[in-house]
């Protein structure tokens, strides 16, 4: 069986081939794949490939699987056809004895014309079975062998764990979609389910509500919320719920909130009541995280979406201390500054006026003189019926504010449906906070917040526009953080958003990440063009100074 030697000198491609065919026909060599047999070796005349870096392996065309350095350094032997003599070596690779290693690794290089030892074989396709020999490995056979798969990486070199951007969806072809699963898919036996009927909504609320008892869980989490959202327009908006929950017998122990619209032709999957919350996550009862894997597992199964966007995640999140590889999810290119002030440095509101600038308190008496023109200045907390004119006024003056900039707002959108649903849930729940600044009697600012625990969250705010000279929403700010610290809050948060006196006042900062999923082509597309922005900006940037592609690039979009 010499003629097996395949890397001689002087022997192409064609005589290798005949001698693998031949090993083949004998029994000892097996088609991997099919229709494409080889003896793999070294390529010893005629053009070379390109080497991918200088000692490294070149992998031969007609393919082959690489083994490492013989099979005696493998631990195993060549395979035997039945019936043949134990006594004698039936093809070259038997000869092959874990040869000293040369200049260039062993493995092909510059010295590979003076080494003929075969390194590739084409042998058993599968691991546990010896060629020629029926029933595995094990029945009084040597070892089987052990191959390295990859030829470029030194031996005992763990492979490198890859981290790609974006895996392509596996889709499959004529199946339904799955439906929620009907026994145990989380930890501790829990079941999971996908809520998508509006009419069973309501009747999750004492269970929701004792969850949030349980995990702490903030306002934008709640089923009131959640709830005063759908009933509020979602529905009319395009809306369609999404809700992953996870059961412990009559426990619920898991809620992942999530809504399905459509946007610019596209089926998107977020955070249920996104667009009126500044903080997102799942909810999950203490140590149950395991629950997170299941409960996104069923959401994605479910279908009925192209691409999920799951953005308002704050570090240290259900979300964001989990291996976003298994969830299938990773980090999207766009984020969201939120901040807040700590009210730990002030005992007192007088203490924390003090602290201010000469210039903000110089700024302080002068908006103070200009309101009391029109009369005594005040600074109060409404309660009762006085709530809901002031929050119609806030309404009124958002409204003008956003006709004047050409901004718009999905909390003002509408008829005010909305914004009442949210303000009544929000008095329900114990934690509307509504202050206004009065100058005269008429409302100068509006400041619509929420109570939570000790923070003070400023979820929307408007000023009288012909009172601008007098800055008083600056002024009401600076009274309501001087009221949170006389009422022993520890921190008024400010939300998102990179207003300017956000940056003035804030001493926290946080940025809130965001996590995307492609389900179907279509959103893997969405993703990749998605990408492709910041990359087109910049070389508008660079080729912005030639004239001559100014013009071309005028039309790229912005971000």
């Amino acid at each position: 069986m010499d003629g097996c030697r395949a890397g001689s000198a002087g022997h192409g491609p064609g005589r290798r081939h005949r001698a693998a065919l031949g090993l083949h026909r004998s029994g000892a060599l097996r088609a991997w794949p099919p229709q494409r047999l080889c003896l793999a070796g070294r390529r010893a005349a005629g053009p070379r490939r390109h080497r991918l870096r200088a000692g490294l392996a070149l992998r031969h065309r007609r393919g082959g699987r690489r083994l490492g350095r013989g099979l005696g350094a493998a631990g195993a032997h060549p395979p035997v056809r039945a019936g043949a003599d134990l006594g004698q070596e039936p093809h070259a690779a038997g000869r092959q004895r874990a040869a000293p290693r040369r200049r260039g690794g062993g493995h092909g290089g510059r010295d590979a014309r003076r080494r003929p030892a075969v390194r590739r074989q084409f042998l058993a396709g599968r691991h546990g079975r010896r060629p020629g020999l029926p029933g595995p490995a094990g029945d009084g056979a040597a070892p089987p062998l052990r191959e390295r798969r990859d030829p470029l990486r030194p031996p005992g070199l763990l492979r490198a764990r890859r981290q790609p951007m974006m895996a392509f969806p596996r889709l499959r072809a004529g199946r339904a979609a799955a439906s929620p699963p009907a026994g145990p898919a989380g930890g501790g036996g829990a079941l999971i389910e996908i809520l998508r009927d509006p009419d069973r909504l309501a009747a999750l609320g004492p269970a929701w509500r004792a969850l949030e008892t349980q995990a702490g869980a903030g306002t934008f989490q709640s089923h009131d919320w959640i709830s005063a959202w759908w009933h509020g327009g979602a529905a009319r908006s395009g809306f369609r719920l999404h809700l992953a929950l996870a059961w412990d017998g009559d426990e619920l122990v898991g809620v992942l909130p999530l809504a399905v619209r459509r946007r610019h032709g596209l089926r998107v999957l977020e955070w249920a009541a996104k667009d009126v919350s500044d903080y997102c996550d799942a909810l999950l009862a203490p140590s149950r995280g395991d629950l997170i894997l299941p409960l996104w597992r069923a959401a994605r199964a479910q279908g009925g979406f192209d691409v999920a966007y799951l953005s308002h995640l704050r570090p240290g999140g259900v979300l964001e201390c989990l291996d976003r590889d298994r969830l299938r999810l990773w980090p999207g290119r766009r984020s969201t500054i939120a901040s807040a002030l700590r009210l730990g440095a002030w005992s007192s509101g007088a203490g924390f006026m003090q602290s201010l600038t000469a210039g903000e308190r110089q700024n302080y008496r002068r908006s103070r003189k200009i309101l009391a023109q029109g009369g005594p200045v005040q600074f109060r907390v409404l309660q009762g019926a006085e709530l809901w004119p002031a929050v119609e006024r806030l309404r009124q003056m958002k409204l003008d504010w956003l006709r004047r900039t050409g901004l718009a707002s999905p909390l003002f959108s509408d008829d005010g449906t909305m914004l009442r649903s949210l303000t009544t849930a929000l008095e329900a729940r114990g934690c509307l906070r509504v202050f206004v600044l009065e100058a005269g009697g008429s409302i100068a600012a509006v400041l619509l917040c929420i109570a939570e625990g000790g923070r003070l969250l400023g979820l929307n705010r408007a000023y009288e526009q012909s009172l601008h000279r007098a800055s008083p929403g600056t002024l009401a700010l600076i009274e309501k953080i001087s009221w949170a610290i006389d009422h022993g809050f520890t921190e008024v948060d400010f939300l998102c958003g990179d207003e300017a006196y956000k940056q003035r006042l804030a001493n926290t900062y946080l940025r809130l990440g965001t996590l995307v999923h492609a389900r179907t082509p279509l959103g893997l597309a969405a993703l990749a063009s998605d990408a492709c922005i910041p990359v087109m900006a910049r070389l508008r940037a660079r080729l912005g100074a030639f004239p001559g592609f100014s013009v071309a690039f005028s039309r790229v979009p912005r971000t």
